[in-house]
């Protein structure tokens, strides 16, 4: 646990921290402490094909034709949960067959 003195000596040095000023920085830095991007919040993380995805998307769009916007959220979160799915299984089969 940390005492005192080293808490006020974090924030001291945290009000020292310059840290991404750009956009594009802010953008990386947002992605330091990915691995395996089983928890990301993103849909499509770095290393992985958007175009790929958009297929996805299309395809499962184009099987159940969503007629508002609510089956268009629908449809969205099964092509996002299946990629996910996807991602876990690539993750599995790295961590049996190890390079």
């Amino acid at each position: 646990m940390s005492t005192q003195k080293q808490i006020e000596a974090n924030r001291r040095n945290a009000l020292r921290s310059t840290g991404p000023k750009t956009p594009e920085g802010k953008a990386r830095s947002a992605l330091n402490a990915l691995q395996h991007g089983i928890r990301s919040s993103l849909a499509v993380i770095p290393g992985e094909s958007l175009e790929d995805f958009e297929t996805l998307y299309d395809a499962i769009r184009a099987d159940f034709q969503p007629a508002d916007s609510m089956d268009e959220i629908l449809v969205r979160q099964i092509a996002s949960t299946e990629w996910r799915l996807q991602r876990i299984q690539r993750a599995e089969a790295a961590l049996r067959n190890p390079i």
